[in-house]
Parts: C-alpha cells; sequence; structure tokens
C-alpha cells in the first residue's frame, strides 16, 4: 500500500488556480468564519442530549512529524515553477516554501466530544466523511442542521498559510480514519501534464484515507467517538484566541446558554456557568464588542420576552421567541438565531426612538428548515429569493417576522414614553444627563448637614436674542412682521464702509428626539449647540433599509425661549446659538404618526 500525497491528474481539463471560490467567501475574515463553520459542523454531528464538546489547541509540530512532508515540499517547488509569472501564485508558493522549512510548524487541533465522527468512511459519495473530506458543493446534513450548502467546509482552509488541513475521526462504527487534504493550484506534473488544484494525503491511486494511526505523531490520535481537524500553518496573528472567544458569543450564545455547546480554549471553558466571567473578560479586551449587549438582552430578568407563532409552509404554526432589553449605549439591534443556537446575522433599522438589544430564537423545526433554505453559502442572511419552493411564503413570512420585531421595538418605546414625567417650564433648569455629561454618582454626605446662613438676591434682566433670518422659499406668517419692519430700515450699502463680518456656522454636540404626544404627532428635539453662530438642521425619518426621507414640518416652538422658531419643509433654523446651549424646540408634523426621526446639519 503507497501512502503519501497524490494530486490526480487534470486529463487535459480544466486548470485550477488559486483564486477558489469556496475559500475566497470566507479570505475576509478568517479567523470568524473558520470558528463559525467548525462549531456548526460540530453541533450537527451531536450524538446526545449531552452538550458538544469543542476543544482548539494550537501545536508547535516538529516538521518531520508532518506526514509526508517532503512530497509536500516538492508540490510546492512545482507549483512556483509553474507560476513563476503569475505575481500572487508565485508569492503564495514562495512563502508557501518558506513556512515548510521551519524546523516546527504551527498547526490548530480542533477536537470535539459528544458527537458522531464521520460516518460511513468507505463510502465514495454518500456519508458525512466523504461529504466534508472529498466533496465540493456536498451536503447530507438534516433539515434541522446548519450548514446546507457544503461550502463552508473551506472556511478552515482560510486561515492556513499553506491552505492544508488535515482530518482525523473515529465514529461510532469503530473505525479510525485519516486524510490529509490540500486545496493549491494546478502544476506542471511534467510530459505536458497538469495537476489538479486539490490533492489529498493517504492511499495513492485510490485517494482513500488511512485506518491505521499508530505510525503517526501522537497529535493526530484521539481517544472517544468524534472528529479532529488540523489546521497545518495555522495563521496565529495577534490575539487570535481572543477573537475565537469573541465569536463564540456573538454566534454562539443561545447554543452555549441553552448547553448545547461548550468550548475549550486556552485555559478558558465557555459554558453557561462560567459565560458571566467569559463575556466580562472579552469585554476588557474589546471594548467596543457587542457581546455584553447580547447576553444581557438574553439573561436579563429585566429583558421583555416574548413569543409568537408563525405559519409553517404547510399550514401548521411554531413559535419564534424574542428577547429585548432597554438601555441606554445599546446598538438598537436583534441577533437573529435558527433552532441550531447559531446566529445568522444582527437585524437593525428598527424605527424605534430607544436603545435597545435584543435576541431572537427560531424555535419551529418547520420554520427552521424553510429559513435555512433562505441563507447563501455564508449563512449571514435571508433573503426569499433563494427559497425556491414557494417564494411567496417565504416573502409573506420574512415579512411576518420583520413586522412583529418593529412592532415589538415601538411597543418597548410607548413603555418607555409612558415611565418619564415632563415637568412644564423646568426644561431649560434641570440637567439632561446625555452621554456628554456624566450623571450624578456621588454625594458629598457633610454637605447634607451644613446649614444655609445667609444669601444675596441679585435681578438681572435677560433680553431675547434675535433670530437672524435669511429668505426661504416657504413662508411663516410670524415673519411678516420683522420683515416689513427689516425693510423699512433698511440703509444704503456704503462701498467705503468696512464689509460686516459673516456670522459662522454652528453645528450641534448631541442631538435627542422622542415622541410627546402621538395623536397630536408632537416631538420634541433636545439640542446641544457645538460653537456660537447660525445653526440650521434637517430632520428626516430613518428607513429600516437604512434611507432617509425628509419629513415636512408643521409648526416649530422653541420652548426653552418660549418662542417661535423659523422653518421650512423638513429644515428648522437658521437660529443663532451660544457654543453648548442646550435647546428644547417641540416639532409637529404634518401627518400624525410615530416616526424613528433622526436629525443632521
Amino acid at each position: 500500500m503507497n501512502i503519501g500525497w497524490d494530486f490526480p491528474s487534470n486529463n487535459n481539463g480544466r486548470i485550477d488556480g488559486l483564486n477558489d471560490s469556496g475559500i475566497h467567501h470566507f479570505t475576509e475574515a478568517p479567523i470568524v468564519s473558520m470558528t463559525r463553520e467548525v462549531l456548526q459542523d460540530s453541533l450537527d454531528a451531536a450524538a446526545s442530549n449531552k452538550p458538544v464538546i469543542v476543544k482548539f489547541e494550537l501545536h508547535q509540530l516538529a516538521l518531520q512529524a508532518l506526514p509526508e512532508v517532503g512530497e509536500l515540499k516538492q508540490i510546492f517547488q512545482r507549483g512556483q515553477d509553474t507560476w513563476t509569472s503569475h505575481k500572487d501564485a508565485s508569492k503564495f508558493f514562495e512563502e508557501g516554501l518558506l513556512v515548510l522549512q521551519q524546523q516546527t510548524i504551527p498547526v490548530l487541533a480542533i477536537r470535539d466530544f459528544n458527537t458522531t465522527g464521520l460516518e460511513n468512511v468507505d463510502q465514495k459519495i454518500n456519508g458525512s466523511f466523504a461529504s466534508l473530506v472529498k466533496s465540493v458543493g456536498v451536503t447530507f446534513k438534516d433539515a434541522s442542521a446548519s450548514g446546507s450548502f457544503g461550502i463552508g467546509k473551506h472556511a478552515p482552509f482560510a486561515a492556513s498559510s499553506i491552505r492544508t488541513m488535515f482530518y482525523v475521526t473515529y465514529n461510532r462504527q469503530g473505525v479510525y480514519a485519516l486524510q490529509g487534504v490540500s486545496k493549491l493550484a494546478s502544476y506542471d506534473m511534467g510530459n505536458g501534464n497538469y495537476s489538479q488544484g486539490t490533492g489529498y494525503y493517504g492511499v495513492k491511486g485510490v485517494l482513500e484515507p488511512v485506518k491505521d494511526l499508530t505510525s503517526y505523531d501522537p497529535m493526530f490520535l484521539r481517544s472517544g467517538y468524534g472528529t479532529d481537524k488540523f489546521i497545518i500553518g495555522f495563521n496565529a496573528k495577534g490575539e487570535w484566541a481572543d477573537e475565537v472567544i469573541e465569536t463564540i458569543i456573538l454566534s454562539y450564545l443561545v447554543a452555549v446558554m441553552e448547553e448545547k455547546l461548550e468550548v475549550h480554549i486556552a485555559g478558558l471553558k465557555i459554558n453557561k456557568q462560567m459565560m458571566p466571567s467569559i463575556v466580562k473578560y472579552i469585554m476588557g479586551k474589546y471594548k467596543s464588542s457587542k457581546a455584553s449587549q447580547y447576553y444581557d438582552a438574553y439573561t436579563s430578568p429585566d429583558s421583555v420576552k416574548v413569543t409568537k407563532y408563525f405559519k409553517t409552509y404547510d399550514g401548521e404554526f411554531e413559535p419564534i421567541n424574542v428577547s429585548l432589553l432597554v438601555k441606554e449605549g445599546f446598538n438598537r439591534r436583534v441577533s437573529m438565531y435558527r433552532g441550531t443556537g447559531m446566529k445568522i446575522f444582527d437585524k437593525d433599522r428598527f424605527r424605534a426612538p430607544i436603545d435597545f438589544a435584543g435576541v431572537m430564537v427560531v424555535e419551529g423545526a418547520k420554520l427552521n428548515a424553510a429559513l435555512r433554505k433562505m441563507e447563501p453559502p455564508t449563512h449571514d442572511r435571508w433573503a426569499a429569493g433563494l427559497y425556491k419552493d414557494d417564494q411567496q411564503y417565504a416573502l409573506q413570512l420574512l415579512k411576518q417576522i420583520y413586522d412583529w420585531l418593529n412592532g415589538q421595538a415601538r411597543e418597548l418605546a410607548k413603555s418607555q414614553a409612558t415611565e418619564k414625567i415632563e415637568l412644564r417650564g423646568l426644561e431649560g433648569i434641570l440637567p439632561d444627563v446625555t452621554k456628554e455629561e456624566a450623571p450624578l454618582k456621588e454625594v458629598n454626605e457633610q454637605a447634607l448637614s451644613e446649614k444655609i446662613i445667609s444669601f444675596a438676591m441679585k435681578q438681572t434682566v435677560s433680553k431675547p436674542k434675535k433670530i437672524k433670518i435669511q429668505k426661504k422659499k416657504k413662508k411663516n406668517t410670524f415673519l411678516e412682521d420683522e420683515k416689513s419692519e427689516r425693510e423699512k430700515t433698511k440703509k444704503p450699502v456704503n462701498p467705503n464702509s468696512e464689509k460686516t463680518e459673516k456670522l459662522k456656522k454652528a453645528t450641534f454636540s448631541n442631538a435627542r428626539s422622542f415622541c410627546v404626544n402621538e395623536d397630536q404627532g408632537l416631538y420634541r428635539f433636545i439640542i446641544t449647540s457645538k460653537g456660537k453662530g447660525e445653526l440650521s438642521f434637517n430632520i428626516h425619518i430613518s428607513g429600516e433599509d437604512g434611507s432617509k426621507t425628509p419629513i415636512a414640518i408643521k409648526a416649530v416652538k422653541n420652548i426653552t425661549r418660549n418662542e417661535a422658531v423659523p422653518y421650512s419643509d423638513n429644515i428648522i433654523g437658521p437660529v443663532i446659538v451660544e457654543d453648548k446651549e442646550r435647546i428644547v424646540y417641540e416639532v409637529s408634523f404634518v401627518e400624525n404618526e410615530r416616526y424613528s426621526l433622526e436629525v443632521s446639519i
């Protein structure tokens, strides 16, 4: 039996380049993609109700312990000789040869437990072994599984500097198997023959796996059922383990919290019990991470939890759950999970004037099967056009889900609005705690016992500030008298006199809006100016698809100064402001509806 590396001839057929479309899907974020895909494979192979355990281990393997490394070097040399006139391909093979000339090579071992292992090792086409190791665009997973295109298996190759992997499995049929796969480019084999781009380590000629593992390095051996994946020449750049941990929280939070998954990495054990400390750890590493938002939304007792039943393709009804938590600074997104426990994408564009985060989980098996068919190979969105069975049903289902989530967000906004008490007349006196104003955190207890001996009162008179008006297409009746007066007092321009200094444009550092009376279409805008000068700003509706639609204004009042304000169409101003001035506007619109509004200069 001749064992080693074998790249079959292309039989004068297709020449494969390095731009493998399967791998290209995952090159933008290789660590994130690799983590999502290997965990998905392990969850889909769960053997019982026990949590699937996945272990990430980084090894520095002695180069001579890599099976038939000499043959692999020769293949890389032939690849470099073949692609000398192609800059990118030549560079890849050149750098690969440098990796294969080191004394040790980094290998990331990913091992799963409480799984079935890869079954039907001897099958050429059927079974999980052939599907994972020796096929493209093929999957034998059932409707409840995560993967559906057979493309995710390429993701780990994007994390390998030499695009090479080994698979080892021990399945419940009592069979051990080891096979290597290298996804390179066709090379000149001599005598006018060229190879295929993908080659295999195993029994040459028939390309079968090795079943006797006794002579291999202990790293390749395992006890217990399951599968090991070895990424050879792993790109262990930066804090890769932290990137894996964050991906687990962001993409498999539900699987971990429902005790379907446990991950061991870098001395940490990620499970339901340890998740609070893991979230705290990753937030210390990545301050801007959204991990804590989704964890809090899913676990907090303050979260609003709602279940709704949706119609399946055969007329039954199955549940979808959502947990929503309101908190200042949250990103207004909902993580969309299927029942496997893997996140598909984050839904945004909610028309709700509050900060919140949420987690939605599709519970029904038939709903999961339908949504699975709406996913592209990267499993990062739902598209009704991908559901070939009944696109009208797919469109309707997605619309119902999104409308329901938008409705829940609006209900949150309403409940928050009713909890606020508005003190008329004190808007300009009481402080407004914004992102730029720290809330009062401490009280000096000694000050509570001090007594006021005396105080003095001083009367001051403040004059209202004049509003500089520019001519607008739409006239406002309250400006007519001021305009007439200005025309009467207008003086001729003296060409010898100095030019009047032009008023500077001001902007704002903070802007908030909320509905105070939905029936009247009445909103309140709190603006904190930035810079002294003339300020104008636009108001528009923020669409779910990211669009910005101007909204027609009916009336504007500055309730801080108790005076009317100029406006035109969806533009408020111009008005004269001082630096860091806090102004409260009361605005009504032509149409009385609840909107998600945004303000811009």
